[in-house]
């Protein structure tokens, strides 16, 4: 599973302004964290690789606990996800259940017409392949960090949320 998790705190902010400043502080960071979240789970599933049957483009989903400390995860419970971002070694697939494995050969990703995925057409049969490994796409580590630093997104959003606040307060 990959995913991505966040923690915002409202400790020691605010601490002489009255319970009102307090209130507002905590209902706009408690906003703003699920608006990052929001941010954060579109901009991850605008950079996952689409692939061949879309499951991985399609698997991302978000977890909110709203509250103080306000905490969010978005997260991809599809069990390749994390090679698809880390890559994998070259290493060799053996049948879990049945005596042989069974495939097309040039039947892979990446593949346009289906004179090319079926290769030559005829199902091989073996006892153990040798996969060459993939290599890292590493599109979460990307989108995260796309989405720190000044001037980003993620730091515009942020800057809504003081601009709120202050808002509120005067």
């Amino acid at each position: 599973m990959i995913s991505i998790r966040t923690e915002i705190e409202a400790r020691g902010i605010l601490l002489t302004a009255g319970n009102r400043a307090a209130g507002i502080y905590r209902q706009e960071v408690i906003r703003g964290g699920v608006e990052a979240t929001e941010l954060a789970l579109t901009k991850v599933v605008q950079a996952t690789p689409l692939g061949e049957s879309g499951t991985l483009w399609r698997g991302w989903d978000k977890r909110l606990s709203p509250g103080v400390p306000f905490r969010a995860e978005v997260f991809n419970p599809v069990p390749y996800g994390e090679i698809v971002e880390k890559g994998s070694r070259a290493h060799e697939i053996r049948p879990r259940r049945k005596k042989a494995l069974a495939f097309i050969p040039g039947g892979g990703p990446g593949r346009t017409t289906w004179a090319e995925r079926l290769g030559s057409g005829k199902t091989v049969f073996a006892k153990r392949v040798r996969h060459p490994g993939t290599r890292p796409r590493r599109f979460v580590e990307k989108t995260v960090g796309d989405l720190q630093g000044s001037g980003s997104p993620m730091w515009r959003l942020w800057e809504r949320v003081i601009d709120r606040i202050v808002k509120e307060l005067s």
